[in-house]
């Protein structure tokens, strides 16, 4: 037993003749000197003692209960705190540990974990990357601390053997024993525990880890024992009867004990009590059993206190679940009669919106007989009015219903009519035309119900009406609305008349090749899908598209010829643009001027290609172009996109290229009717693209060489080409008197001999054979002008109107001087018109009738042919 001291406050003076008897006088002094000291130090030895003893106190806590901190379902979140002191014990923090039994890194994972890991999570980790991986690390123990919450998270709370099982305590234990190990300690009570290979078993690492505390620094806490009056022994920290200074510190070490206690224990009981929602009984002895082993472990002269503390607090929890218990119950009556009334509410609405009286009155009983019964639950603070105002917005639910269902009939039967009156008008009969003749059909939309019966009524009588063109519809739609009325339906009929000639015409003006979908008896065929490796189908249903569009504008249905729907002609546009490979388009233009000739151009021009270039090598395939020259349009043009080619001109016209190729070319599209700026535009944007395709590196000069390179660019983009014998044919030429834009395949040297021999000019001929290199041909020299030719070439001979007639001038027939003064001019195709330059005028030749004088020149070439 501690020695028992007592401490006072001055010093025995009863003494002092025997310890100093020939001194006195100074130990007096002396003696003054200590009291006055003593009174200066006794705040600061009170405060040092009472921090003493309140650290004491918290220590004597912490070795019962460990960190009062630690709540009874405690725990650091996802590992927190847990992990860095599990970290301590198992590596010291390192992480490239491997220790004699291969279990590795900072947390000292073995193989068996690491699988688990890598089956729950699809990876397949090895120990040596877990080991040179941190990171892998730390997210492995989040997961693993995670999986072990989740499989014992139900444990929390368990005492075993004293020792209440914190969620880190059950961390520890699965850390060192597995999941299942864990499991069996805490259902066995703490009879199973293992041990491993140091000796540490899991109990040691649930009170390591768990709260409980164990470190060495703690001294040993010897209390000072003290015999009460009846002879019992009781620990004291000091001896009651110790000065003011030691008390202090015994009441700050009691009260840091019972707080700490006292904290814990209601941490504990908080957590106890969410485990037992709605359970009270369970939780009373779940707790009374926790506070008992807490009292048990706690120091004696404090047992009764904390008893009756943890007590209070047991019973004022055990209330609360009580309380909650019964407003469960309460809320769960409530929200049974609130749904039930809920349901039969929604069947009164049914009822009501069905219109059966029977039906009606049931259910209201029935929603009545819940809402009454609510009334009288306790706690639910339900009102008769309540009922009344639910009874009611039954009933409001009822009729919305019923409104809200004529309207959809309304609505549904206007779509019908509607249905029926389009269908009437397009030359088709609509699959609910029956509606019609149902009971009160009318009703629900009388305007729509007597346009669809009207528009029935007049195409039954006029099954043709709509297939005649816009004209005819218009003068049948006068000729109804210029009779008078004498019934009622007439005015709907009217109406219809004349909506549908409007719409009729405005179809046929906006959209032909849709409107002949839609009127024509005999339908269109549609445009199938364009495929580069069978294009056959696609090119005959786009002839036919072709001749009918021919029809169309002769019959009157329409101005100009369109071969496509609106529709068609966006997706033809996107397959003939810039995103479509440039073989493939160039396969396509050919394809299609294959099989329309010349009108692959208005087929070009309706679908609104925009691409110059694709415009341009399209109407040239059409009328006979050269295939090697569409692909090098098209190929020069991407060259230039991409970059792999050099613009060959800095010039911006085919004038500034060459004046006499733009002004014949120009004359021959102002002949046409066409925009010259536009065509001239074309024609100079896809000589660039062939003569980039030709000549890639060519820069962008005006040198003789780019302007050579332009200027054949030009005349290819024209139709010139070479036949066989290299003999130039189409694009611009000399011919006769001037530069003169020629058909493809019309060979120049050919129409110029043909006109020398239809002059009988023969110095003219003579100098085109110098010229050519060909012999005059037999029986035409000195012969005179050749009536034969020129009645052929212009169309006259032998069509039977007895006008034959050859050129002349003021009446008198063109004499062979005249060739040297001759100028052609394009009409059309092989169409020239023949005028005469003297003195700087231009003069048109005449007919015998007076008119200007025009003549085949192909039909000239070949008659020419046929007389050699």
């Amino acid at each position: 037993m501690a020695e028992i001291r007592r401490i006072t406050r001055s010093n025995p003076k009863s003494d002092f003749q025997n310890v100093a008897p020939a001194t006195g006088g100074v130990f007096r002094v002396l003696g003054d000197l200590a009291n006055e000291a003593y009174d200066r130090l006794r705040p600061v030895a009170i405060k040092e003692q009472t921090e003493e003893g309140a650290a004491l106190g918290r220590e004597m806590a912490r070795r019962q209960i460990g960190d009062p901190g630690i709540g009874f379902v405690g725990g650091n979140g996802a590992g927190g705190d847990f992990n860095e002191g599990l970290a301590r014990t198992e590596s010291g923090g390192r992480y490239d540990i491997v220790n004699s039994e291969g279990y590795t890194g900072k947390y000292q994972w073995g193989q068996g974990r690491l699988d688990d890991y890598n089956r729950a999570n699809g990876t397949s980790i090895t120990l040596e990357q877990f080991r040179a991986s941190p990171d892998i690390q730390e997210r492995a123990q989040q997961w693993h601390v995670a999986d072990i919450d989740g499989a014992l998270g139900g444990y929390v709370g368990t005492v075993v053997n004293g020792q209440p099982m914190t969620l880190n305590a059950i961390r520890a234990m699965a850390h060192l024993g597995g999941i299942g190990g864990a499991r069996k300690f805490i259902e066995s009570g703490g009879a199973y525990n293992p041990a491993d290979s140091n000796g540490t078993s899991l109990a040691d690492y649930a009170k390591t880890h768990g709260g409980t505390y164990t470190g060495e620094s703690a001294q040993p806490f010897t209390p000072t024992m003290l015999r009460e009056a009846d002879g019992t022994l009781s620990s004291r920290l000091y001896s009651p009867a110790s000065g003011e200074i030691l008390q202090a510190h015994n009441a700050a070490a009691g009260i840091a004990y019972n707080a700490d206690i006292v904290v814990k224990g209601q941490a504990d009981l908080m957590g106890l009590s969410e485990q037992f929602l709605l359970d009270p009984e369970g939780f009373r002895q779940a707790a009374g059993g926790y506070v008992d082993d807490l009292v048990k472990g706690a120091e004696p002269q404090f047992r009764e206190e904390l008893r009756q503390t943890l007590g209070t607090e047991v019973q004022r929890r055990s209330l609360g679940i009580l309380e909650d218990r019964h407003r469960d119950i309460r809320q769960r009556a409530d929200n049974s009669s609130r749904a039930l009334a809920e349901l039969q509410s929604g069947q009164l609405a049914s009822a009501i919106a069905g219109g059966d009286p029977k039906e009606i009155s049931a259910a209201r009983s029935q929603l009545e007989g819940t809402l009454y019964a609510r009334e009288s639950l306790p706690g639910a603070s339900w009102t008769r009015e309540q009922s009344s105002n639910d009874i009611r917005d039954a009933e409001d639910a009822g009729r919305k219903a019923i409104e809200q269902r004529q309207r959809q009939a309304s609505a549904k039967a206007k779509g019908t009519f509607d249905t029926i009156s389009k269908a009437r008008l397009e030359g088709r009969t609509a699959s609910d035309e029956a509606l019609l003749d149902q009971p009160g059909a009318r009703e629900l939309d009388p305007e729509g119900y007597d346009r669809a019966a009207a528009t029935v009524a007049l195409t039954d009588a006029l099954p043709n009406l709509w297939a005649g063109t816009p004209a005819q519809v218009a003068e049948a739609a006068r000729e109804f609305l210029s009779q008078p009325v004498t019934e009622d339906y007439q005015i709907a009929l009217g109406k219809v008349v004349q909506e549908g000639a409007v719409k009729h015409a405005k179809a046929f003006a906006e959209d032909p090749m849709q409107a002949a979908l839609t009127y024509l008896p005999e339908k269109p065929a549609p445009l199938p899908e364009f495929d580069p490796t069978n294009p056959d189908t696609f090119m005959q249903a786009l002839a036919g598209r072709a001749a009918l569009a021919k029809e169309l504008v002769a019959d009157g249905y329409t101005r100009s010829e369109v071969m496509v729907t609106k529709a068609e002609r966006k997706e033809l546009k996107a397959a003939f643009g810039g995103e479509t490979p440039y073989a493939l388009r160039a396969g396509m233009a050919t394809a299609v001027a294959a099989s329309l000739g010349p009108d692959a151009a208005t087929f070009f021009r309706n679908i609104g290609a925009d691409d110059p270039i694709l415009l341009h090598l399209g109407q040239l395939a059409a009328m006979g172009g050269s295939e090697e020259v569409t692909l090098e349009g098209f190929g020069g043009a991407e060259m230039l996109r991409l970059g792999q080619a050099r613009k060959p001109t800095n010039a911006g016209s085919v004038a500034e290229i060459s004046p006499d190729l733009n002004a014949a070319l120009v004359e021959a599209v102002v002949a046409s009717g066409q925009k010259p700026l536009q065509v001239t535009d074309q024609v100079f944007q896809t000589a660039i693209a062939i003569a980039a395709a030709r000549s890639p590196q060519t820069s962008e000069t005006s040198s003789e060489e780019a302007k050579k390179v332009m200027q054949d660019a030009i005349q290819s983009a024209l139709g010139q080409d070479a036949d066989m014998n290299a003999n130039l044919t189409g694009g611009v030429q000399k011919v006769a008197n001037g530069q003169v834009l020629l058909p493809q395949g019309m060979r120049g040297d050919e129409l110029n001999e043909a006109l020398g021999a239809a002059f009988g000019n023969t110095s003219m001929f003579g100098g085109l054979t110098q010229m050519f290199s060909i012999g005059a041909p037999t029986g035409l020299q000195g012969s005179g002008p050749r009536d034969d030719l020129w009645l052929f070439a212009s169309g006259l001979a032998g069509e039977g109107n007895g006008a034959g007639s050859v050129p002349m001038l003021g009446g008198t027939p063109l004499k062979p001087q005249h060739m040297n003064n001759a100028v052609l001019t394009p009409v059309r195709g092989n169409t020239y018109r023949l005028s005469l330059k003297i003195n700087g005028e231009t003069i048109d030749a005449r007919n015998a009738a007076g008119q200007a004088y025009t003549f085949d020149a192909q039909r000239l070439i070949d008659a020419w042919r046929a007389a050699q």
